[in-house]
């Protein structure tokens, strides 16, 4: 997953009211892109749903 987030001075130029609402969004861990909004940088993560099913049934007719 690639997102945009609030860049670092972004964050530390904002309005005290507005730095909670900036703090939600994690800390960008790589570089801004050449098409990136300005006052952003990236965020890059790699999601993962691992999941295993063990089902067994039984069934009886009579």
């Amino acid at each position: 997953m690639i997102a945009n987030v609030p860049s670092l001075a972004a964050r530390r130029n904002a309005p005290e009211n507005l730095r909670g609402v900036f703090n939600a969004f994690p800390l960008p861990n790589a570089p801004r892109g050449a098409g990136d909004p300005a006052d952003t940088e990236r965020y890059v993560s790699a999601l993962s749903y691992p999941s295993k099913v063990d089902a067994t049934a039984v069934r009886v007719d009579h």
